[in-house]
């Protein structure tokens, strides 16, 4: 398929090499998110317009997959270790928010009551999709800037 390495490694430092790269980029997405809520006056670069949703990110791969294979799975591997760690960040509604509850219960020995549970998921939920919502609005109006 016309793809060919440009450089050989032993196994463990391709291993060593991932472990790396994945730091890098788990590092590179915890310093965004904290620009994002408490932003540095020296920066001032990251603000909730800049965030992309399914439309920006799909120019950003059409855009990546012309510089060749080696970025194109660079930027998936990119989104892979996003998407791993939104999902895991303490918000209710998502997988992180499911293990504050459950550390609760292991601390406490009983459950948060159903209903304060429920209401926050349904209230958590709808700021997320109000959130999908803007991100996408801006998205589409970036195609068109």
């Amino acid at each position: 398929i016309g793809v060919s390495p440009t450089y050989h490694r032993p196994f463990f430092g391709c291993i060593k090499e991932a472990f790396k790269n994945f730091w890098s980029d788990a590092t590179v997405i915890f310093r965004t998110l904290k620009e994002l809520i408490a932003p540095s006056a020296s920066i001032r670069e990251v603000g909730a317009s800049n965030l992309s949703g399914f439309v920006g990110i799909f120019g950003m791969v059409k855009q990546t997959i012309s510089n060749g294979f080696g970025p194109y799975l660079g930027l998936l591997a990119l989104l892979s270790v996003n998407i791993g760690i939104m999902n895991l960040l303490p918000i209710p509604a998502l997988d992180g928010g499911r293990l504050v509850f459950l550390g609760y219960e292991a601390i406490t020995k009983k459950k948060a009551p159903k209903k304060f549970e429920t209401i926050l998921n349904n209230v958590m939920m709808i700021l997320l999709l109000l959130l999908f919502v803007y991100v996408t609005y801006n998205d589409i109006l970036r195609l068109f800037r």
